[in-house]
């Protein structure tokens, strides 16, 4: 029998154990402990079940077996949980834009042919000079819609005399609509799943610019504490001693410790690389 899972789109597709295997594999887990996940979340399908009831069921079970493995695979959540003011986004695209090669610059006021604009990140590589408009959404099913990316080329217009190339970056997906209209007019979009192989969740597996918002150990209190702070990547974290943070987020120099201490966790020590803004 077939089981059909409803996507957030409300559109149905059927459930593919695989999908679940590989996803749970890429955020670390070791094959047996995905294959006994995988093999709970067949035995409490059923027909209609939406993704996010699924999402949420594979990462309470992978949590129960390690906390920083849960906490990658929610790499999506993560992202929607960084800051409500949008402001920690910005700073985040910046340090992908950084990891790449590009000079950075945030909220930078630039005078255009008409009016002056306020430009979100700047970022220069070569010939290139690339103005990212950041749009953060805190809900998955909030996607980027055309209006979004008509008012950017819009205000590329006034300001192209500045730049090379416009940028939408977005941490949820683009409609269709956004996909053919930036095609057309050269409007590069960087989002969930999107450009494909080189989304913003695999520059962010690559890079290992994993979110402050990830570590397992902190609630949305200290999570607001850090983004006042400008501590928006794990990374950063290293940074301070104990001490410091302790004062910083307003709690005991043993947790404070704790947490510096379990950052390590979420790279493989052979490969960790690191990556983040310099300050």
């Amino acid at each position: 029998m077939v089981i059909l899972i409803k996507k957030i789109d409300g559109t149905t597709q059927p459930y593919d154990g695989k999908r679940v295997l590989n996803s749970l594999q890429h955020a670390g887990a070791d094959i047996k402990t995905a294959q006994d996940i995988e093999a709970k979340i067949q035995s409490k399908l059923y027909n209609g079940m939406d993704t996010r009831t699924l999402f949420s069921y594979a990462f309470r079970e992978l949590k129960k077996y390690h906390p920083v493995t849960a906490a990658r695979y929610d790499l999506k959540n993560s992202l929607l949980r960084l800051g409500a003011s949008g402001y920690p986004f910005e700073q985040y695209i910046a340090t992908i834009m950084e990891a790449q090669g590009y000079k950075t610059q945030t909220n930078v006021i630039v005078q255009g042919t008409i009016i002056p604009h306020e430009i979100d990140v700047i970022a220069e590589k070569g010939t290139e000079k690339i103005m990212v408009e950041c749009k953060h959404h805190r809900r998955e099913f909030i996607v980027a819609h055309i209006q979004t990316a008509l008012y950017v080329y819009a205000r590329f217009l006034d300001v192209k005399k500045n730049f090379t190339t416009p940028m939408l970056a977005t941490n949820t997906k683009f409609t269709p609509q956004v996909l053919t209209y930036a095609r057309g007019v050269g409007l590069r979009l960087l989002g969930w799943s999107y450009p494909k192989g080189n989304g913003l969740e695999d520059l962010l597996a690559q890079y290992k610019l994993y979110p402050i918002t990830m570590h397992h150990m902190l609630d949305q209190r200290i999570i607001d504490k850090c983004l006042e702070n400008n501590i928006v990547l794990l990374t950063d974290i290293e940074r301070f001693t104990p001490k410091k943070l302790s004062t910083m987020l307003e709690i005991s120099e043993t947790k404070a410790k704790q947490i510096i201490d379990s950052v390590d966790g979420y790279w493989n020590p052979t490969t960790k690389r690191e990556v983040g803004r310099k300050k």
